[in-house]
């Protein structure tokens, strides 16, 4: 959960980082746009100037008034071309009132009429389209002292004149002067619909473009636009080396910290799934020992698992035992039996009771009885471990033995082969000789009818052992008996 939230933040800081680099391109192209269009105002209007000055100094002299007046066209002509040439102008131009032209003009012819209706209008400085040609033109009047015309000085709207190589534009910028008919369909219609004849400025296909219309000479004229683009892809690209490194880095600490909550979480989860297992086992009934150190929130979980384990270990073999003999008690021999039978196991079940153990009591007192109680059981236990079976104490002085599998046939001794007799020495001098005990040994007969020795009624158990060996001192033996009772 941790490593998704984390790769979450990464992706959403690279796209941030993306996306403050395109904000910071468009700003820098819009910045760029304004500072370009305000220097070419600029030049524009300083061009303008000087053409101005060049056209009323030419209108003022009088040699010029006098040709202009006396219709001395040659005269004319060659004061326009020294002045042109002089000043690098590819337009100079002299119309008269009534309609004359005469001058330097590379193509195109010069629509008279129109021109002068504009000129009489006060239009003073415009865009003119002679031919193919767009000249950003001036016009200075000539009186004598009447007005007699007008001196029209040019300069070219492309890549010779204020547009070009003389107006350097930023990187990523184009600079270029388009007809209306040339411009996209969209940019037409954001200028149709802008009566004012302002900047336009429109963000399509990776490129930011302002469209700025320039006045025009004639009225009805052909539009021209000073069109300025911004590749914001270029402008980009120089960004793009510190994205990928950006994103690199933020890869490497990616994979860091994924490899880190790896790690992490399988440190976690070790301990977590070993605590799982040890509840799981206690759940069932067993003892469990956990190997978790430290001083941690695990190590300390482990510690007190592992002594509830073994304080609920302790309180079951307590529940299960008898807590003079160790041996198994009534339940869980009853418990162990009815497993047997459930599962339709074979098995030899078998009753000893101790016979004259009262006098024992009476004689050498408890201690000696206990430690009776104890020897017998020990021997009868380990007895039946040998043979994979189980021991148990009734009460008093009743033991039960059960053996897996098929019974023994009768005749044959139950007591382990070998075994030395019992005996029980006293923890002090005994006062008067030992009383010999006997055992009465049963065995169970499965029921007729589908029973169980220990259902209800109880099981019927016959004799299966004449005597047990007897010792010098206190020998347990057996005698000869049979009959019914409850287990």
């Amino acid at each position: 959960m941790f490593a998704a939230l984390f790769t979450g933040a990464i992706g959403l800081a690279l796209l941030g980082i993306q996306i403050s680099i395109a904000d910071t391109a468009s700003a820098h192209a819009q910045r760029d746009m304004t500072e370009t269009a305000a220097r070419f105002e600029r030049e524009w209007n300083a061009a303008a100037r000087t053409m101005h000055g060049e056209a009323s100094l030419l209108a003022k002299d009088f040699g010029f008034r006098r040709a202009a007046a006396t219709g001395d066209t040659p005269t004319i002509e060659s004061a326009l071309l020294n002045l042109a040439r002089r000043g690098g102008r590819p337009l100079a131009l002299f119309i008269g009132t009534e309609g004359a032209v005469a001058g330097e003009r590379r193509q195109g012819s010069v629509p008279g009429a129109a021109l002068i209706q504009a000129l009489e209008a006060e239009r003073r400085n415009g865009t003119l389209v002679l031919g193919n040609e767009t000249y950003w033109t001036v016009a200075e009047p000539v009186d004598a002292p009447q007005r007699i015309g007008w001196v029209l000085f040019g300069e070219r709207l492309d890549g010779r004149g204020l547009a070009g190589s003389s107006f350097a534009p930023p990187p990523f910028m184009r600079v270029r002067i388009e007809k209306g008919a040339a411009l996209p369909e969209g940019l037409k219609r954001r200028l149709s619909d802008n009566p004012q004849r302002e900047a336009v400025t429109v963000r399509a296909e990776g490129a930011v473009t302002r469209v700025l219309p320039l006045p025009a000479l004639l009225r009805d004229s052909r539009r021209e636009y000073f069109v300025l683009s911004f590749s914001l892809a270029a402008a980009t690209a120089e960004y793009r080396s510190v994205a990928i490194d950006a994103a690199t880095i933020c890869l490497l600490v990616l994979l860091v910290v994924l490899a880190a909550s790896w790690l992490l979480a399988r440190r976690l989860s070790r301990p977590i799934d070993a605590l799982g297992a040890a509840v799981d086992e206690v759940a069932a009934g067993r003892q469990v020992a956990l190997d978790i150190r430290g001083g941690d929130v695990f190590g300390r979980m482990a510690r007190s698992l592992s002594g509830m384990s073994q304080t609920i270990a302790e309180l079951s073999h307590s529940a299960r035992h008898d807590a003079l003999t160790m041996l198994p008690n009534r339940r869980a021999f009853q418990e162990q039996l009815e497993a047997a039978l459930s599962a339709r196991q074979p098995a030899t079940l078998i009753l000893v009771d101790l016979d004259r153990f009262k006098p024992v009591n009476d004689t050498y007192g408890h201690p000696v009885g206990d430690a009776l109680l104890q020897g017998i059981a020990h021997r009868l236990g380990r007895a039946a471990s040998r043979v994979r079976g189980t021991a148990a104490r009734l009460g008093g002085t009743s033991s039960l033995r059960s053996w897996p599998g098929r019974a023994q046939r009768t005749g044959r001794s139950t007591w382990p082969a070998g075994s030395s007799p019992l005996l029980i020495v006293p923890s002090r001098p005994l006062a008067s000789p030992l009383r010999r005990v006997r055992a009465s040994v049963w065995r169970a007969r499965p029921m007729t009818g589908g029973g169980s020795p220990i259902s209800s009624p109880p099981p019927t158990l016959r004799f299966i052992r004449r005597k047990v060996p007897g010792a010098a001192e206190c020998a347990v033996s057996a005698r000869r008996t049979s009959g019914s009772f409850p287990i």
